[in-house]
C-alpha cells in the first residue's frame, strides 16, 4: 500500500496548489507553498467521503486540476520531485475513469500501481514530504 502514500502526497499538493507567489524561475515560493498546503489540509478535513462516484469523480477532477497547478508553481527545491510524482499520478487517474471509479475494479497488480510504489517515485514523495515539515514548520 505504499502507492497509498504517494497518493495523499498528491492530494496534499495538488488541491493546495491555488496559492503561492511565482518565482522569477516560474515557480513558487516556500511561503506561498506553505499557506497552500495549510488551506488545502484544512479542504481535505472537511470532506466526508460518502462513496457516491459523482463525488469521487469531482474529487479526482479537482485533483488532477490541482496537480497540473502544482507543478507549475512548485518551488524549485521541489519542482522535479512533483514532476515525478505527477507523472505516476496522471496514469492512475486515467485508470480511474477506465472503471468508472470503481476501485473494486482497479487491478493493483498493474503497471500503473507498480509505477506508483516504484523506489523514484517513493523517494520523491519522501522528499516532498520532508520539504513540507522543514519549510512548514
Amino acid at each position: 500500500m505504499r502507492w497509498l502514500r504517494v497518493l495523499l502526497v498528491v492530494a496534499l499538493l495538488a488541491l493546495g496548489a491555488c496559492g503561492g507567489d511565482g518565482g522569477d524561475d516560474g515557480g513558487g515560493s516556500a511561503a506561498g507553498f506553505c499557506d497552500a498546503q495549510a488551506q488545502n489540509q484544512r479542504a481535505l478535513a472537511s470532506q466526508r467521503p460518502t462513496g457516491d462516484r459523482a463525488q469521487l469523480q469531482e474529487l479526482y477532477r479537482q485533483l488532477d486540476d490541482g496537480l497540473d497547478r502544482a507543478v507549475e508553481r512548485a518551488p524549485g527545491e521541489i519542482s522535479d520531485d512533483l514532476q515525478t510524482v505527477a507523472g505516476a499520478y496522471k496514469p492512475f487517474l486515467q485508470e480511474l475513469r477506465r472503471v468508472d471509479y470503481d476501485f473494486a475494479k482497479l487491478n493493483f497488480q498493474s503497471p500503473v500501481f507498480q509505477r506508483l510504489q516504484s523506489q523514484d517515485v517513493q523517494a520523491a514523495a519522501t522528499r516532498i514530504s520532508e520539504y513540507y515539515e522543514k519549510a512548514c514548520a
